[in-house]
């Protein structure tokens, strides 16, 4: 519950968006390894 109450999305959809976004940038020869993202 902890991202709840910044976002209001549950875990499981937090992590269900996190794991899109690998795979997309996956498919796209891209990472995010060694960014520091502002969020």
């Amino acid at each position: 519950m902890r991202y709840q109450s910044t976002t209001g999305l549950r875990d499981e959809d937090v992590d269900e968006l996190v794991r899109r976004i690998g795979q997309v940038l996956e498919s796209r020869g891209q990472s995010l390894l060694g960014y520091r993202l502002g969020l």
